[in-house]
């Protein structure tokens, strides 16, 4: 079987017999899947809103409703007012155990989506004060379902001997199909049992979430912090052997860090291959000497180096080019002065988050015929792009690519390495990030017919300490030219223009 690692996540239960053989191709790229895939997500509200529309379906006397499938002797009173009480405890202790939870921990803030973490710890000290009102939801549910299926039975049988109208079918088969809704809602309920939670040893996120409109849904979510908590157990043990494929997944720096976010030992056997690439032919590398330091620049005056040096190598370079940023927000201001400095007059420019999703911006960048599109984008760009030939041949990264260490997630994962001992920077923000950049740097050669200029807009690889990490990212063959951002359009012409006949 050919998939790919959101559906070997999600569907491990299926992978099952002797002599299974697994090879996870993009590798580095496993872990993070975890995160974003093996995630569950409780919403209050969908299960209020369903609540009610069953409970309106049931009770409704307009047009068909559950008093003529009585009549039809399809079902009884007494079953119809079971199904009746058991929606109206989910619906009314849904909502009561709703507003017990952002009475205890939601501070809701003024403009956006409110995210709050939970401990384990606190979490469960909730579920305890909240016991008898969950017990009495869970058997609610568990009565509503014994309900459900018993009607689906009946329905089978009615349906196929006609002892039912057509009317009755159709009413039944709606029902169905939002009991369903609601069943599915409840995928994630099973997080709200004490015993499971008191017995798992599992480190996982568990946070809340609520958007600022009145109309908005609150969420109680579950995931994973990282890889090494959820593949070994319920991954590799379902293969009998397990083989990793990358280019991205180690550095002399990383190999601990990568080994622990794959959920492997040690004493994990490595292999590596040399290229077959010839960088020092193919590759011009530079780095902008001059760039402000990031941390140190006011944000205006950084962001008017970033678009006046991108406008530069650009205007003069009429190639294709992707230029790589760590946030939107920073993308979204650089494509404006772009935009104000005549660049999206001179040639086509997508940026993404203005110009389409990255599925779309990927299609048309890779469709261009004139081969001189200038690409602005984040995120997946910087992996599981394929771009060979002349469909890549300028590659700008604008900074290091550290996350952000105030998103949710990053703050309760460095706050639990604080808590082990370690450094959440070394640990793990500096070798993220270091993967990071050898993923971006692979964009640019893909074949050994393809040349490129590689350009980073960052002088901290060569100032700070850690900028050492990055070097090694780069093949050793390949000289980084130290550059004045005011030289780079002229490097990037030179080389283009001389290794034009060769390629």
């Amino acid at each position: 079987m050919i998939t790919n690692h959101a559906y070997l996540l999600t569907h491990t239960e299926y992978f099952t017999g002797n002599d299974l053989e697994l090879i996870i191709d993009e590798a580095q790229n496993l872990p993070a899947a975890v995160m974003h895939n093996v995630q569950q997500v409780f919403d209050f509200d969908a299960i209020k809103i369903l609540c009610d529309t069953l409970l309106v379906k049931l009770e409704s006397k307009i047009s068909f409703s559950f008093e003529q499938l009585i009549e039809q002797k399809f079902t009884t009173k007494k079953q119809y007012h079971v199904l009746q009480k058991h929606l109206q405890v989910l619906d009314h202790d849904m909502w009561t155990l709703r507003a017990n939870l952002m009475r205890r921990f939601l501070r809701l803030r003024a403009n956006g989506i409110t995210e709050q973490a939970i401990s384990e710890k606190k979490f469960m000290g909730f579920l305890k004060e909240n016991m008898g009102l969950i017990t009495k939801l869970a058997k609610a549910y568990t009565g509503f379902l014994s309900e459900v299926s018993a009607l689906q039975k009946k329905f089978f049988k009615a349906a196929d001997s006609q002892k039912i109208d057509q009317t009755a079918v159709m009413y039944l088969l709606d029902f169905f199909k939002l009991s369903e809704q609601l069943i599915s809602q409840f995928e994630a309920w099973s997080k709200l049992n004490l015993d499971d939670l008191e017995k798992n040893t599992t480190k996982q996120l568990i946070w809340i979430s609520m958007a600022s409109q009145e109309t908005a849904h609150l969420r109680l979510h579950f995931s994973y912090l990282d890889g090494g908590e959820f593949l070994k157990q319920q991954v590799y043990s379902r293969f009998e052997h397990v083989l990793f494929l990358g280019a991205g997944l180690f550095t002399k720096k990383t190999r601990e860090y990568t080994l622990h976010q794959l959920d492997l030992p040690v004493t994990t056997r490595l292999l590596s291959f040399k290229s077959t690439f010839d960088y020092e032919r193919q590759v011009l590398a530079m780095i902008a000497k001059d760039a402000p330091n990031v941390g140190q620049a006011d944000n205006e005056s950084y962001l008017n180096y970033l678009a006046q040096t991108i406008y530069q190598m650009t205007s003069q370079n009429p190639c294709q080019t992707m230029i790589l940023f760590n946030s939107l927000d920073e993308l979204e201001q650089v494509y404006e002065k772009l935009a104000n400095l005549g660049l999206t007059k001179e040639r086509e420019v997508l940026a993404q988050g203005v110009n389409g999703t990255p599925e779309k911006l990927k299609k048309r960048f890779v469709l261009n015929q004139a081969q001189q599109t200038i690409l602005l984008a984040t995120g997946t760009f910087f992996e599981g792009i394929d771009l060979p030939d002349k469909l890549l041949e300028l590659l700008i990264i604008v900074r290091l690519p550290f996350q952000a260490p105030t998103t949710l997630f990053n703050q309760v994962r460095y706050e639990r390495v604080r808590q082990a001992g370690k450094n959440p920077f070394s640990t793990l923000a500096l070798p993220e990030a270091v993967l990071r950049l050898k993923q971006g740097f692979g964009r640019l050669i893909r074949t050994p017919a393809d040349r490129g200029v590689f350009v980073l807009l960052d002088s901290r690889i060569l100032t700070k300490r850690y900028g050492q990490e990055f070097m090694q990212i780069f093949p050793p063959e390949l000289t980084l030219h130290q550059v004045k951002s005011t030289q780079l359009p002229s490097k990037i012409a030179d080389f283009l223009k001389n290794t034009e006949e060769n390629f």
